[in-house]
Protein backbone atom coordinates (compact mmCIF):
# COMPACT_ATOMS: atom_id res chain seq x y z
CA UNK A 1 0.00 0.00 0.00
CA UNK A 2 1.55 3.30 -0.66
CA UNK A 3 2.71 5.59 1.84
CA UNK A 4 0.47 8.57 2.02
CA UNK A 5 2.58 12.12 1.77
CA UNK A 6 2.60 14.15 4.07
CA UNK A 7 2.23 18.07 2.83
CA UNK A 8 4.38 20.52 5.00
CA UNK A 9 3.75 23.93 6.18
CA UNK A 10 5.92 25.49 3.94
CA UNK A 11 4.73 23.73 1.09
CA UNK A 12 0.86 24.65 2.06
CA UNK A 13 1.74 28.60 2.22
CA UNK A 14 3.36 28.90 -0.63
CA UNK A 15 0.31 27.22 -3.04
CA UNK A 16 -2.47 29.82 -3.59
CA UNK A 17 -5.84 29.59 -1.22
CA UNK A 18 -8.65 28.46 -3.10
CA UNK A 19 -11.04 31.00 -1.48
CA UNK A 20 -8.96 33.75 -2.40
CA UNK A 21 -8.33 32.75 -5.73
CA UNK A 22 -12.03 32.28 -6.78
CA UNK A 23 -12.46 35.85 -5.43
CA UNK A 24 -10.03 37.16 -7.11
CA UNK A 25 -11.32 35.43 -10.16
CA UNK A 26 -14.84 36.80 -9.77
CA UNK A 27 -13.95 40.16 -9.23
CA UNK A 28 -11.53 40.22 -12.11
CA UNK A 29 -15.04 38.51 -13.96
CA UNK A 30 -16.49 41.00 -12.49
CA UNK A 31 -14.27 44.10 -13.80
CA UNK A 32 -14.39 43.13 -17.46
CA UNK A 33 -18.16 42.27 -17.18
CA UNK A 34 -19.47 45.25 -15.71
CA UNK A 35 -21.47 46.65 -17.99
CA UNK A 36 -22.91 43.84 -18.38
CA UNK A 37 -23.73 42.39 -15.12
CA UNK A 38 -25.21 46.31 -14.44
CA UNK A 39 -27.55 46.08 -17.18
CA UNK A 40 -28.85 42.68 -16.17
CA UNK A 41 -29.44 44.01 -12.48
CA UNK A 42 -30.90 47.48 -14.08
CA UNK A 43 -33.27 44.57 -15.93
CA UNK A 44 -34.25 43.30 -12.59
CA UNK A 45 -34.96 46.32 -10.80
CA UNK A 46 -36.84 47.33 -13.69
CA UNK A 47 -38.89 44.46 -13.95
CA UNK A 48 -39.60 45.22 -10.27
CA UNK A 49 -40.67 48.65 -10.99
CA UNK A 50 -43.15 47.44 -13.59
CA UNK A 51 -44.72 45.11 -11.15
CA UNK A 52 -44.67 47.49 -8.12
CA UNK A 53 -46.56 49.89 -10.85
CA UNK A 54 -48.88 47.25 -12.26
CA UNK A 55 -50.11 47.13 -8.93
CA UNK A 56 -50.47 50.40 -8.23
CA UNK A 57 -52.29 51.34 -11.10
CA UNK A 58 -54.33 48.76 -10.80
CA UNK A 59 -55.04 49.61 -6.96
CA UNK A 60 -55.78 52.94 -8.15
CA UNK A 61 -58.18 52.01 -10.68
CA UNK A 62 -60.05 49.91 -8.06
CA UNK A 63 -60.58 52.61 -5.81
CA UNK A 64 -61.80 55.07 -8.61
CA UNK A 65 -64.09 52.27 -9.37
CA UNK A 66 -65.29 52.26 -6.16
CA UNK A 67 -65.21 56.18 -5.75
CA UNK A 68 -67.32 56.85 -8.84
CA UNK A 69 -69.67 54.20 -8.00
CA UNK A 70 -70.34 55.43 -4.61
CA UNK A 71 -70.55 58.96 -6.60
CA UNK A 72 -73.18 57.72 -9.31
CA UNK A 73 -75.26 55.85 -6.62
CA UNK A 74 -75.51 59.09 -4.28
CA UNK A 75 -76.61 60.91 -7.44
CA UNK A 76 -79.73 58.34 -8.40
CA UNK A 77 -80.60 58.15 -4.91
CA UNK A 78 -80.96 62.17 -4.57
CA UNK A 79 -82.63 61.90 -7.87
CA UNK A 80 -84.84 59.33 -7.00
CA UNK A 81 -85.88 61.80 -4.23
CA UNK A 82 -87.02 64.33 -6.01
CA UNK A 83 -88.08 62.22 -9.42
CA UNK A 84 -89.85 58.91 -10.20
CA UNK A 85 -87.25 55.71 -11.49
CA UNK A 86 -87.25 56.95 -14.78
CA UNK A 87 -86.21 59.72 -14.83
CA UNK A 88 -83.60 59.38 -12.59
CA UNK A 89 -82.38 55.94 -14.61
CA UNK A 90 -81.94 58.35 -17.65
CA UNK A 91 -79.86 60.76 -15.69
CA UNK A 92 -77.73 58.30 -14.73
CA UNK A 93 -77.34 56.37 -17.58
CA UNK A 94 -74.04 58.14 -18.75
CA UNK A 95 -72.45 57.92 -15.52
CA UNK A 96 -72.96 53.90 -14.99
CA UNK A 97 -72.23 53.60 -18.82
CA UNK A 98 -68.84 55.36 -17.93
CA UNK A 99 -67.52 53.22 -14.80
CA UNK A 100 -68.63 50.05 -16.84
CA UNK A 101 -66.36 51.04 -19.83
CA UNK A 102 -63.34 51.75 -17.93
CA UNK A 103 -63.76 49.74 -14.86
CA UNK A 104 -66.12 46.62 -15.85
CA UNK A 105 -62.63 44.59 -14.55
CA UNK A 106 -62.50 45.86 -11.44
CA UNK A 107 -64.53 44.67 -8.35
CA UNK A 108 -66.07 48.53 -8.23
CA UNK A 109 -66.85 47.78 -11.76
CA UNK A 110 -68.47 44.17 -11.43
CA UNK A 111 -70.92 45.69 -8.26
CA UNK A 112 -71.46 49.29 -10.51
CA UNK A 113 -72.52 46.11 -13.00
CA UNK A 114 -75.94 45.14 -10.79
CA UNK A 115 -76.62 48.33 -9.33
CA UNK A 116 -77.12 49.34 -12.80
CA UNK A 117 -78.73 46.53 -13.46
CA UNK A 118 -81.54 47.25 -10.54
CA UNK A 119 -81.70 50.77 -12.23
CA UNK A 120 -82.77 49.12 -15.20
CA UNK A 121 -84.87 47.48 -13.52
CA UNK A 122 -86.59 50.32 -11.49
CA UNK A 123 -86.65 52.61 -14.55
CA UNK A 124 -88.67 50.53 -16.57
CA UNK A 125 -86.01 48.49 -18.71
CA UNK A 126 -86.30 45.25 -18.12
CA UNK A 127 -83.82 44.32 -21.73
CA UNK A 128 -81.31 46.43 -20.33
CA UNK A 129 -81.41 45.16 -16.62
CA UNK A 130 -81.22 41.49 -18.27
CA UNK A 131 -78.19 42.01 -20.52
CA UNK A 132 -76.31 43.56 -17.24
CA UNK A 133 -77.24 40.75 -14.99
CA UNK A 134 -76.53 38.38 -17.12
CA UNK A 135 -73.08 39.52 -17.70
CA UNK A 136 -72.69 40.21 -13.93
CA UNK A 137 -73.26 36.06 -13.33
CA UNK A 138 -70.29 35.88 -14.78
CA UNK A 139 -68.23 38.13 -12.44
CA UNK A 140 -69.43 36.57 -8.81
CA UNK A 141 -68.75 33.15 -7.60
CA UNK A 142 -70.50 33.27 -4.04
CA UNK A 143 -73.79 31.59 -3.78
CA UNK A 144 -75.46 34.88 -2.02
CA UNK A 145 -73.89 37.27 -4.93
CA UNK A 146 -75.38 34.71 -7.12
CA UNK A 147 -78.97 34.62 -5.95
CA UNK A 148 -79.10 38.38 -5.60
CA UNK A 149 -78.42 38.33 -9.40
CA UNK A 150 -81.24 35.37 -10.42
CA UNK A 151 -83.55 37.30 -8.12
CA UNK A 152 -82.99 40.56 -10.16
CA UNK A 153 -83.20 38.27 -13.21
CA UNK A 154 -86.77 36.39 -12.38
CA UNK A 155 -87.89 40.19 -11.40
CA UNK A 156 -86.99 41.09 -14.43
CA UNK A 157 -88.65 38.56 -16.51
CA UNK A 158 -91.44 38.93 -14.79
CA UNK A 159 -92.11 42.64 -15.55
CA UNK A 160 -91.86 41.54 -18.95
CA UNK A 161 -94.95 39.14 -18.14
CA UNK A 162 -92.64 36.60 -20.04
CA UNK A 163 -93.52 34.21 -16.26
CA UNK A 164 -92.26 31.03 -17.33
CA UNK A 165 -88.89 32.28 -17.76
CA UNK A 166 -89.04 34.24 -14.06
CA UNK A 167 -90.10 31.10 -12.86
CA UNK A 168 -86.90 29.07 -13.80
CA UNK A 169 -84.92 31.88 -11.65
CA UNK A 170 -86.74 32.19 -9.31
CA UNK A 171 -86.44 27.70 -9.05
CA UNK A 172 -82.69 28.36 -9.09
CA UNK A 173 -82.69 29.97 -6.26
CA UNK A 174 -85.03 28.26 -4.26
CA UNK A 175 -83.07 24.74 -5.15
CA UNK A 176 -79.99 26.07 -4.12
CA UNK A 177 -77.96 26.04 -1.03
CA UNK A 178 -77.79 29.67 0.18
CA UNK A 179 -80.90 30.22 2.16
CA UNK A 180 -81.06 33.82 2.33
CA UNK A 181 -83.27 34.27 -0.80
CA UNK A 182 -84.91 30.85 -0.38
CA UNK A 183 -87.93 32.51 1.00
CA UNK A 184 -88.37 35.22 -1.21
CA UNK A 185 -88.05 32.70 -4.16
CA UNK A 186 -90.57 30.04 -3.04
CA UNK A 187 -93.05 33.02 -2.53
CA UNK A 188 -92.46 34.59 -5.47
CA UNK A 189 -93.31 31.11 -7.13
CA UNK A 190 -96.54 31.01 -5.88
CA UNK A 191 -97.44 34.10 -7.09
CA UNK A 192 -96.05 33.31 -10.42
CA UNK A 193 -97.64 29.48 -10.74
CA UNK A 194 -101.24 30.95 -9.68
CA UNK A 195 -100.59 33.39 -12.59
CA UNK A 196 -99.53 30.79 -14.97
CA UNK A 197 -103.23 28.84 -13.77
CA UNK A 198 -100.77 25.96 -12.03
CA UNK A 199 -103.04 25.78 -8.85
CA UNK A 200 -101.66 23.26 -6.97
CA UNK A 201 -97.63 24.31 -7.96
CA UNK A 202 -98.67 27.59 -6.41
CA UNK A 203 -99.64 25.53 -3.00
CA UNK A 204 -96.51 23.66 -3.24
CA UNK A 205 -94.14 26.76 -3.00
CA UNK A 206 -96.27 27.90 -0.28
CA UNK A 207 -96.09 24.73 1.36
CA UNK A 208 -92.58 24.82 1.51
CA UNK A 209 -92.36 28.25 2.97
CA UNK A 210 -94.62 26.89 5.97
CA UNK A 211 -92.54 23.72 6.74
CA UNK A 212 -89.06 24.91 5.71
CA UNK A 213 -88.99 28.71 5.92
CA UNK A 214 -91.14 28.57 9.71
CA UNK A 215 -89.76 32.69 10.25
CA UNK A 216 -90.62 33.60 6.99
CA UNK A 217 -91.77 36.97 6.94
CA UNK A 218 -94.55 35.72 4.53
CA UNK A 219 -95.70 33.06 6.78
CA UNK A 220 -98.99 34.45 7.55
CA UNK A 221 -100.09 35.31 4.07
CA UNK A 222 -98.67 32.00 2.97
CA UNK A 223 -100.90 30.11 5.44
CA UNK A 224 -103.96 32.09 4.27
CA UNK A 225 -102.89 30.96 0.50
CA UNK A 226 -102.38 28.06 1.52
CA UNK A 227 -105.45 27.51 3.07
CA UNK A 228 -107.34 28.85 0.41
Amino acid sequence: MAKKRKVTRKKLLKEPDEFLTYSARLIQFTLEHKYHLLGALGGIILLVLIVTGIRYYSQQRSNKAFSLLEKSRIKYQTLLNESDPRKAFLEVEKDFEQILNKYSDKVGGKLARVTFANICYNGGNPDKAIALYEKALNDFDDPFYKDLILNGLGYAYEQKKAFEKAVEYFERIAAGTAPVLKSDALYNLGRLYAALGDVEKSKTAYQKIISEQPDSIYIDLVKEKAGK
